[in-house]
């Protein structure tokens, strides 16, 4: 609970610094304007406000206290993901949307030049006549009106720019997520091959064992094919453990472009964390009846439908006359060779109201305008079942929390029992009344049940990193996120 209000905290520290910042630089702009007397200075307003707000960061959030040592391979191991690298691509074309569809609105400036020489030859006279002709001029045009949808459209193109930062600002949180968990798939990885070794040295151990006993009488030859197959068993499961773990090793440094001697910072054993069900309980209850609204996903499908609104407007302006102004001066200076003929030089200047009506274009308007609305109403549908999927992530996220954590109780109450009874061998065997190789097996079976619970705590905390994303996701976010 402590950890996942630390992460609120942090986030709401920035957005609400940054509300804040912007609020107040508003205010000292007007009053600059205004008075021209005196300057705020709001640098100092600026710190003071973001050590107010970030008092909850000062907590450890829960992929800190997982991996406290990775903090600084998170940061560029989330810099360097293709996915960030793309959701920054995405950004920076939404950006270059946004201007070109704003530009519509604004007026344009066009000129031209143009040079023009004629030869002539006339028959009756037998004499050639040479002009040279130059044009000049520029054209002012401004929308006046076209039925909304010149907003319309610029409306759109801020629409994809929000969702696109928003895209990025959730992109750091799933990959910094997705990174912490692909650790823990590693560290498991380790383990199990760490764990792999330990059993083929215990099954080596146990086939001496055999052949001595074979030799002597003492086993037969069945327990001796017994223990040649359990140990050319554990061989084979110890070549596949190893090369699984160097795969995803590789798949590791390679998606997140990071060093190798990030493994050398894993650490060999996880903290095990409290487990409050009931806290986690009514927070994902929380995000399932509003929560899911503020979830990236959610906000992306309802700009969708925004989008697909303003398409609608734009699509239905083609049909209909567009009302423009149109502003421009042309300069026309003609020089002719022959005598008898004046030079000419004119000034034109022009002005008024353009009106322009797409009369009939094949119905080509129409199918647009059905496309757009058939957008539209796929985007809602999305949206409905967009809703109805996170509901049940977290329902579900709830069911595995609730039954891992059964199962690490569970595997606590064994592990308790299996330690017990190797201290009872060990008791037994100091007094000379159980044989080595039963001991060996009690030892093996209390470590088997060791590393299961090892690998459990694991699983655990890599549910509890996807869990403690969906609610941050969850969370309300007071601005557009930055670039």
């Amino acid at each position: 609970m402590l950890t996942s209000l630390g992460i609120l905290g942090c986030r709401f520290a920035f957005v609400r610094a940054q509300n804040y910042g912007h609020f107040l630089h508003g205010i000292s702009v007007m009053i600059r304007k205004s008075l021209s007397l005196f300057v705020i200075p709001l640098s100092g307003v600026f710190y003071l406000l973001a050590l107010t707000f970030a008092g909850p960061c000062i907590g450890q959030n829960l992929s800190e206290q997982i991996f406290p040592e990775l903090h600084d391979v998170t940061a560029e191991a989330v810099q360097n993901s293709e996915s960030m690298i793309e959701a920054l691509f995405q950004r920076d074309r939404a950006e270059a949307n946004a201007l070109i569809r704003s530009a519509r609105t604004h007026p344009s400036l066009d000129g031209f030049v143009q040079y023009h020489g004629q030869w002539e030859q006339r028959d009756q006279s037998n004499d050639n006549e040479f002009s040279q002709r130059f044009l000049y001029g520029l054209t002012l045009r401004k929308p006046l009106f076209h039925w909304g949808a010149l907003d319309a459209n610029r409306r759109i193109g801020e629409i994809l720019l929000h969702s696109a930062r928003e895209n990025l600002f959730a992109k750091q949180s799933l990959v910094r997520n997705e990174f912490k968990r692909r650790i823990l798939v590693l560290y498991i990885s380790r383990q199990e091959s760490t764990f792999a070794e330990y059993t083929l040295e215990h099954h080596k151990r146990m086939l001496e064992v055999a052949e001595d006993n074979h030799e002597q009488g003492i086993a037969s030859l069945q327990d001796l094919e017994s223990a040649r197959m359990n140990y050319r068993q554990s061989f084979q499961d110890s070549l596949r453990i190893r090369n699984q773990f160097r795969n995803i090793r590789h798949q590791l440094l390679r998606d997140f472009s990071v060093a190798d001697d990030i493994l050398a910072k894993i650490p060999k054993e996880l903290p095990r964390l409290p487990m409050d069900l009931d806290s986690w309980r009514e927070r994902l209850k929380n995000f399932q009846q509003s929560g899911f609204r503020n979830h990236p996903e959610y906000r992306a499908a309802l700009g969708a439908i925004d989008v697909q609104e303003n398409q609608i407007l734009v699509d239905r302006a083609r049909n209909r006359p567009l009302i423009d102004l149109v502003v421009g001066a042309n300069q026309d200076d003609t020089t002719y060779m022959m005598a008898e003929l004046d030079d000419r030089f004119r000034q034109i200047y022009f002005g008024g109201v353009r009106v322009t009506w797409n009369i009939f274009d094949g119905y080509e308007t129409k199918g647009r305008i059905n496309l757009a609305q058939a957008l539209r109403d796929q985007a809602v549908e999305r949206k409905k079942r967009l809703a109805r999927k996170l509901a049940q992530d977290a329902l579900q996220f709830l069911h595995e929390l609730e039954n891992s954590n059964a199962r690490m109780e569970a595997g606590k109450e064994t592990l308790d029992w299996k330690d017990g009874r190797l201290r009872k061998a060990e008791k037994s065997f100091e007094a000379g009344q159980l044989p080595e190789i039963e001991l060996d097996h009690h030892r093996f079976d209390s470590k088997f049940h060791h590393h299961q619970s090892t690998l459990e705590n694991a699983r655990f905390l890599s549910l509890l990193l996807q869990v403690d994303l969906l609610i941050t996701l969850g969370q309300p976010v007071q601005e557009n996120p930055g670039p």
